[in-house]
């Protein structure tokens, strides 16, 4: 017989329409200040704002960057020279066909070497992606730590002390490799080849606001965390009440199955918001990397990568919890209606069948998730890489 258990509730908090509006324009506003209004102030007045102030500003620190800068606009100055007079030659020329194959081929030659990159990238706030990603990270992040959370009494178990004191192990993991790369890799002799407003020699001030995004980029990922495994906690609960309930039972409960169906489909939403600011941040690691040639940001890219991997295994904790707890739940059901005289009954193999073919979640709908999952890790390094080579 099918039915449904009674095991300890687990649900989504049941939204009001007016906390919801009320707690997403608190996070959209919070996305806003912090992602945008004070990094983009703070870079104004400090001149990294744009481009030329803060080439100006750097030249007069670094005099390496500017011989660097300079030679290379004098050859691009040459470049063109060279290529206004192949135009001028064409143009007057009276010459074989041949001749003129010649010239067209060398302009071509000149015309790809004007389009190569300084070997130094200046970076201001104004149109780089950093200047994205955060109002993207606290509004995703945002959104799953306050309006896609647990029941009340799972939110009241967060407590506040061991929040923040994990809050802050996770941002130093965040800004370890930063420090180590704008404190002690800070020339081109160590292989620097980004100078980036937020770096602490250019802008001290748009330096001490990163380190502030950071941790409270860290204070969301600790409320996620902390969340996903008190959810995880009380489904294990639920998985061990429906295996004692029905211990000498060939029922089958139906809420095991239940759950973890909607428990995929949250965990997916959740995975969507938290895979694309990762996936941004990572996108800037690997253009450093692979576009611009600055190894000094792979240890960064590295640990980012770790903690948005650690980030997908914690939050699927529960539906992983759930589905072992529901296959084996169901294995002992089928184990109880083998063993069971079934003589007199009808329709035996196709009780049996039924019970065996119940799974919360079609073989597609798990292989998409998992490929979802495998190439979102993997995606921002090709998409450098192509973006590189494009260029």
């Amino acid at each position: 017989m099918l039915h449904v258990g009674s095991e300890p509730e687990l649900d989504l908090k049941r939204f009001d329409p007016r906390n919801l509006i009320l707690g997403f324009s608190l996070v959209i506003f919070g996305a806003v200040f912090f992602g945008i209004v004070i990094p983009a102030a703070t870079a104004y007045y400090s001149d990294v704002f744009f481009l030329d102030r803060l080439r100006s500003k750097i030249e007069k620190q670094d005099r390496d960057v500017a011989d660097s800068l300079k030679k290379f606009e004098n050859r691009q100055a040459d470049i063109r020279q060279h290529i206004k007079n192949i135009e001028t030659k064409i143009d007057n020329i009276d010459e074989p066909e041949g001749t003129i194959s010649s010239l067209v081929r060398q302009k071509g030659e000149y015309e790809k070497a004007l389009k190569e990159e300084p070997a130094i990238s200046l970076q201001p706030y104004y149109e780089h992606i950093v200047s994205y990603f955060w109002p993207i990270a606290f509004l995703c992040f945002g959104i799953v730590a306050f309006l896609i959370q647990p029941e009340e009494r799972l939110r009241r178990r967060l407590d506040i002390s061991s929040t923040i004191a994990t809050a802050v192990i996770v941002a130093s993991a965040l800004v370890a490799p930063l420090w180590l790369r704008t404190m002690f890799a800070t020339s081109i002799a160590h292989g620097r080849t980004v100078y980036a407003f937020t770096n602490p020699d250019i802008s001290i001030s748009s330096f001490v606001v990163q380190n502030l995004n950071f941790f409270i980029l860290a204070l969301l990922l600790t409320i996620i965390w902390r969340q996903s495994t008190a959810v995880a906690l009380l489904c294990r609960e639920q998985v061990q009440h429906c295996h004692a309930t029905n211990k000498d039972k060939v029922d089958v409960s139906l809420t095991l199955l239940q759950r973890s169906a909607s428990l995929l489909v949250r965990w997916q939403i959740v995975l969507l918001l938290i895979s694309l600011p990762f996936f941004v941040y990572e996108a800037i690691f690997w253009t450093q990397i692979i576009g611009h040639g600055d190894l000094r940001f792979v240890f960064e890219a590295v640990v980012v990568q770790l903690i948005w991997i650690l980030t997908i295994a914690i939050t699927g904790l529960p539906l992983f919890i759930t589905c072992r707890g529901w296959y084996s739940y169901k294995e002992k059901v089928v184990a109880h209606f083998l063993n069971r005289d079934w003589s007199g009954e009808n329709k035996y193999q196709e009780k049996l069948s039924i019970i065996r073919e119940l799974s919360p979640f079609g073989s597609w709908n798990a292989l998409a998730t998992g490929i979802t999952v495998v190439s979102s890790l993997f995606l921002p390094i090709i998409q450098a890489f192509i973006k590189s080579r494009s260029g």
